[in-house]
């Protein structure tokens, strides 16, 4: 039996480092049409709920004055992708984010799948990683 591919209905974006502010990332135009921001900035945790989740870094974006985007990134069993979570106002559900960084090319790859959970990311990472 073959084995189902868990990111065929992933929304994913690549997002180029600002050559002004390196800590923002700001989306491609020719990827992420459907990606519900269209950029982020990085930074280090300093709210202790954050840190005591084992977030490393946080990710935040903001559309029309509105934050879209706040999420903790915790460490995965890659250290090129870092995963998060992505809240729904609108229905209330959560969606996972992995963020693929590629140091060469100063660009992170956003990987969005809506509305799930999974409590085993490890094969979502492994599916990134190839």
């Amino acid at each position: 039996m073959a084995k189902k591919c868990l990111i065929n209905q992933e929304i994913i974006g690549t997002f180029l480092r600002n050559t002004t502010h390196p800590e923002v990332y700001d989306l491609q135009t020719i990827s992420g049409d459907k990606m519900p921001f269209s950029y982020f900035r990085i930074a280090q945790p300093r709210e202790r709920y954050l840190i005591g989740q084992g977030a490393v870094k946080v990710v935040e974006s903001h559309k029309n004055g509105v934050k879209v985007l706040h999420t903790g990134l915790r460490r995965t069993s890659d250290d090129m992708i870092s995963a998060g979570n992505l809240y729904n106002p609108v229905n209330g559900k959560l969606s996972f984010l992995l963020f693929k960084s590629d140091p060469i090319t100063h660009t992170i790859t956003v990987y969005l799948f809506p509305d799930r959970k999974p409590k085993n990311i490890n094969q979502y990472v492994e599916e990134v990683r190839r």
